[in-house]
Formats: C-alpha cells, structure tokens, sequence
C-alpha cells in the first residue's frame, strides 16, 4: 500500500478541533502552533483505533508525535472503555510522555468531559521491594559499603510505609547497584500473596494502579518480555525503528562470564561468606562446605570453559589490545562443556536444601536460584548444539575496566513469524511510529521484518524549514573509503579537524567502527581543537551527554549509541560529522549470517537489506541536528559514495531537502550568514 500524501491534511474523522489555534491542545501549550502534520497523523491513528485496523507511521523531527498519537489513543480509550499501552525504546522518551505530554493529554481529555488515567511500568528489576529490603537491613551492618547507606536504607524503610512508588529513579536517596541488587524486586524471588509485606508492596501498587489505567507507558524490552496485566487493545510502539533489534534480543541467547560469576557469587560467596545459602535456616555445616567446594570448582571451569572459546577462536590478541571483537561459530560443541556438570551438582545440592527449606521465603528462594542454573544449563547446550538455518551463533570479546567480558550469543535471524503470530494477529490495532522508518519512500523493510501485515501508512515530513535552516556539505575531493581505505581515514580525521574548526557550537563526528573512532580520538584532543572532547566509552552515555550540553561547545566522537535517541538543541550541537556512510559490517556474525540467509531465499541482500539499514541509520545521524524551530546546523558527509554511487541518491532522498555544500569556504560563508541572522 502507497503511503498518503503528505500535503495539508483532509477530515481527521472529529479531531480537527483539538489542534486548531485557539483548540483545547493550544490553551495546554504555551505559543501553540498548529501543524498540518501533526492533524494528519491524528486522524490517521484516530482511524485505525475506530477501525481496528494496524497503522505505520513515518513522522519528521518536529511534526509533535507523539500528542498526534496519545490524543486520539486517550480519546478512543476513555470514551470506549478500552486499554491501551504505549511501549518506547528509551527511558527518555518514557519520562517525556509521563511528565509531560500524557499530563497534556488529560487536561485536554478533562475539556471534552473524558477522565484519563495513565502510569508508567518498568521491568520489576527498577522497583524496591519491602519484604528484601528489611531482611537485608535485618543481615546487619557489615554488608554496607559505607556508614551513609545505613542511613538511605533507613529512609525507604520508612518511605515504603507511606509511599505508593518504589520505582528507583523515584526514590529520594541514590544507592550503589551492589546494594540496589539486593533490595530491588527479582520476579521469581517474589512471594506475592503469601510475603508478610503483600499490602506494602510497591509493585503491587504500581501494577495495580496500571490496570486502573487507560494508557500504559513501558518500554519495548518489558513488552515483548510480558507485560503483568490483561492484554491490551491497541498498541502503540514508538521508536519503533528499535522494535526489531529488542525483540531478536528477547527470542536470542547470552551467555557471559559475566553472568556466570555474578549467579555463582549470589550463591555462595565463599571469600566472603555470603550469600543466599548462609540465609537457610536449617543448613548444616556438611551441605554447605560440600556447596562452597562445588561453587569454587565450577567457578574455575567457568573461567576455563569461556577461555576454551578465545582459544579456539583466536580472539586473545584482540583482547590484549583493548578491542573488541565478534567471531561466528559454525560447527557444534567448538568448545567442550566443561561447566554443566558443576551446575548440575550445584542444583543437586539446591534440590536437597529444598527438601528441609524452613519456610516459604525460603522455599521461594532456593527454587529461584536452581532454576536459575537449570536455565543457564538449558542455554549452554542450546550454544553448541549451534543448530538451525535461521539463527547465527557467535562470540564477543572485550574489556570492561581491564577485565575479560566473553559472551556467547545466539540471535534468530527471522523474528517475522514470531510478531506476526503473537502481536499483529491478537492484537487489534498496533500503531509503529518513528521519525526513521520508510526508505525511498516506502515502508516494505519494516513491514517484511516484523512481519507486519498491509495495513494504512502515513509518511510525513518535518514541519522545520531545512532550506533556511540546515545544509549539507559534502567535501569535493575525498577519496573512495574501498579502494583507498587507509587514505581515506587520513584525510577524514584532517577534514573533521577543518569543519570543527569552522564551528563555534558543539559537533558531533558519528563513526561506523572502534578502530576509526579510536584513530580519531588520538589526534582530535582537547590540545589540538582548544576545546572539550568527549568519547564514547568514558563514562556513561546520559554522563557525557550532560557535560557536553553544559560546555556548549565541546565535540563528541562516538558510533552506534550516538547515532540515535540523542536530543541536543540550539548551538550546543551546530554541526553533524557522519564520517562515513552507515553500512553494518558484511563480516560481522550476525550480518554475514543474515546475508546467506537471506540469499537462501532468494532475495537480494543488499537492495533489500544492507542498503535499508543504511539508509536509515544514516536518516538517524542526520536527524540529530534540527531539533526544534530555531535551530540551525550543517550535516557533513565525508563518504564520496553519497554522490558517486548510484545507491547514494537513495541516502540524499531519506532526509529533508536543504542546501548542498561542496567547499570548506561555503561552509563558513553558512555559518556566517546563520550567526548573522540569529543575532
């Protein structure tokens, strides 16, 4: 189906009034404008919702989305009596709509005589959880870090009595996760009606609120896990160009050193004498010496067992030297089990202190930790196995403050059938939303890979005023990044190095890989641009993104995580470096496999798949430039493919019309006329 036109809107079917000047929307929103976009994509989820039907929607950088879809859900859901749940992919956006924009839709609901309700659900892992919490300040005062957490958990202790939220980012005291781990909810440790502090639990509460509730907000990894209500209506998945990533993660498998260690230590820290096996009532001293020498054996076997796996894959020069590196596994059993043996005598040992559990707290307990380990047996079997067409088996390599994080992972490579049976066929309508979804116009990728059936589209481009606004530059004489590629990197670092010199604002220099990025990062210092230079992996991403808004002009060198889902208005991101264009790796595991998939179907792999995905990413690395009206910028694309390949239209065509660069001077000259103008 062709997407509608994106011109002035017709009949929104009786929501037109809402976004008129001098509307309901407009008395809620200081200087309200009415946007013809925003009236268009209203009408349309106002239609779907009426007609039960699906609906994708491609929606510009400052069309106002995400109202365009809550007020007619909120409309349709009040006046009907239906539930509905908004699932997004960023905690930002989550905070947005609870804070701000579903507080809008109620007003505006309150002047047609609706009554809306709303709340925010998260994975049970983000909520306190009381009967935890006192049990952990019951086991004293040397599992404290320090003397000041004694004193933040006496605080919940008292603010859970009282309190109908235990969400942390919620809670007036910061802890360490060390601790956070300890007192937050874990689903499968939950005695639900059967704990002494069921009528306190703030989860409950939370949960309960949420089936009052016309609209829930959540996020994409809680939804495709399991949401702890009723099904729903409708639903909408925003930032849905996401969906396809978190939901392979859902149905895919990883196993990590990490996890291994971390699961073990939760047993029985035997350095330190913790953990859940000193917590049983009824141990003897013979079980639990028998249980310390198993946990200490198995920790070793780990330890050779993900070793086994850098060995036989040759992954430890890339380990010494700091990179990061992903190889596919091919063949079954590339590594011998040498730890499901100690997992099976350690949930041995969890089966016989079950049969003496002293009580249901108890009982709960031991059940969750060998499950655990049975799941963790399950998983490792299932690895090398290595079995099935549609799925690529691989293994990571990297370094996380010196030390060796080695996964194991297994990602299905077609979840179309999955979707297509347990989401757009119960479910009457699923509303996909995103500012990055269609390329040359068209939606058929998305749809063919989430298994979405014909439905209604709406592709509508950006209220904002690109030909004022943005340009894009686009250097003359870079060289070709495949046939020259070492002569390419030399000249993009000197050119990022040019263009930052031109731009009094913050800029952005998006990378495609570690080793460029790592490149770029020696020679663009603070000492040789004169002013603040951030990289991704310094710290966390919400961390650098606050500082680098704060200096107002400062750079950020940074790949996949930057690309997307990152909001910096006004001067303090003038400038967009996309250093090369966004093709995904052909050797990385999961692309290399997709591809000899794909080609097994017979399809085209890179008109239907590579070529896509670029396009899109690229869509996001340009979006993060104009973020409102007032902005001004320019995008810098390094890559001479955009112009000389014949693919390279299809990029230019993905993003909003606006000037066309092509020398250091003219680039000045723009900057020098917006600067001019903004004053």
């Amino acid at each position: 189906m062709e997407p509608e036109n994106t011109g002035p809107a017709g009949s929104s079917a009786g929501l037109d009034f809402l976004f008129e000047r001098g509307g309901l929307l407009s008395r809620e929103i200081k200087n309200f404008e009415p946007r013809a976009q925003q009236v268009e994509m209203a009408g349309a989820v106002h239609r779907a919702l009426k007609e039960q039907t699906h609906l994708i929607v491609e929606a510009g950088t400052g069309v106002g989305k995400s109202l365009a879809y809550l007020l007619p859900l909120a409309a349709w859901t009040c006046s009907e009596g239906r539930r509905a749940v908004v699932a997004t992919y960023t905690k930002t956006l989550q905070q947005q709509l609870i804070r701000k924009d579903l507080p809008i839709a109620r007003k505006v609901l309150e002047g047609m005589g609706l009554e809306l309700n709303y709340a925010l659900l998260m994975g049970s892992e983000n909520y306190l959880c009381v009967r935890r919490l006192f049990s952990f300040m019951k086991r004293g005062r040397g599992l404290y870090d320090s003397p000041g957490h004694e004193q933040s958990l006496s605080v919940l202790a008292g603010l859970c009595r009282q309190s109908d939220t235990g969400l942390r980012s919620s809670l007036p005291v910061t802890l360490p996760d060390s601790i956070w781990s300890e007192i937050r909810r874990e689903s499968d440790l939950c005695l639900r009606r059967h704990c002494q502090y069921y009528e306190l639990c703030l989860h409950r509460k939370e949960v309960a609120r949420a089936r009052e509730s016309q609209i829930v907000v959540a996020n994409q990894h809680l939804f495709f896990a399991g949401m702890p209500i009723p099904s729903f209506d409708a639903v909408v998945l925003d930032e849905a160009h996401n969906v396809e990533g978190v939901a392979a993660d859902y149905l895919g498998i990883d196993l990590s050193n990490y996890r291994v260690r971390r699961l073990l230590g939760e047993i029985y820290n035997t350095q330190n004498g913790r953990g859940v096996a000193t917590r049983l009532k009824n141990r003897s001293e013979r079980w639990l010496g028998e249980l310390a020498s198993t946990l200490d054996a198995a920790q070793m076997r780990s330890e050779a067992f993900f070793m086994q796996a850098l060995e036989k894959l040759g992954l430890q020069a890339a380990l010494l030297a700091g990179e990061q590196k992903e190889v596919r596994v091919l063949s079954p059993n590339i590594i011998d089990d040498t730890l499901t043996p100690s997992l099976t005598m350690i949930i041995g040992l969890l089966g016989e202190a079950l049969s003496s559990a002293a009580d249901a707290e108890e009982e709960t307990l031991i059940k969750a930790y060998k499950n655990r380990c049975t799941v963790l047996c399950a998983e490792i079997k299932e690895f090398l196995k290595c079995e099935g067409r549609d799925r690529t088996f691989w293994v990571s390599a990297r370094l996380n403050r010196g030390r060796p994080v080695i996964e194991l992972r297994m990602t299905p490579l077609d979840i179309a059938p999955v979707l297509a049976e347990e989401l757009f066929e119960p479910t009457p309508s699923v509303i996909l939303t995103s500012a990055t979804l269609a390329v040359a116009g068209k939606f058929n990728m998305t749809r063919r890979n989430l298994g979405m059936p014909s439905s209604p589209e709406k592709l509508l481009d950006s209220p904002f005023n690109y030909m004022e606004q943005a340009a894009l530059y686009i250097p003359n004489t870079m060289p070709d990044p495949n046939a020259e590629s070492a002569l390419f990197e030399a000249r993009s670092i000197k050119e990022c190095a040019d263009i930052i010199g031109v731009v009094r604002g913050g800029v952005f220099v998006l990378c495609t890989s570690w080793g460029f990025l790592k490149k770029a990062a020696a020679l663009l210092t603070e000492d040789n641009l004169g002013r603040s230079v951030f990289v991704q992996g310094s710290g966390a991403p919400e961390d650098i993104i606050r500082e680098f808004k704060r200096v107002k002009n400062g750079v950020l060198l940074a790949t996949d995580t930057f690309w997307q889902g990152v909001d910096v208005p006004g001067q303090a991101l003038a400038c967009v470096i996309i250093t090369r264009l966004p093709f995904r790796a052909p050797d990385s595991p999961v692309e290399e496999a997709r591809e000899e998939w794909l080609s097994s179907q017979g399809r085209e792999v890179f008109s239907e798949y590579s070529l896509p995905k670029a396009v899109i990413k690229f869509h996001q690395g340009f979006g993060r430039l104009i973020r409102n009206s007032d902005d001004y910028g320019a995008v810098a694309v390094l890559d001479p493919r955009v112009t000389t390949r014949r693919y390279g239209a299809q990029f230019l065509r993905s993003i909003p019309k606006c000037p066309v660069l092509r020398d250091l001077k003219e680039l000045k000259e723009f900057y020098s006329r917006r600067e001019k103008s903004a004053a």
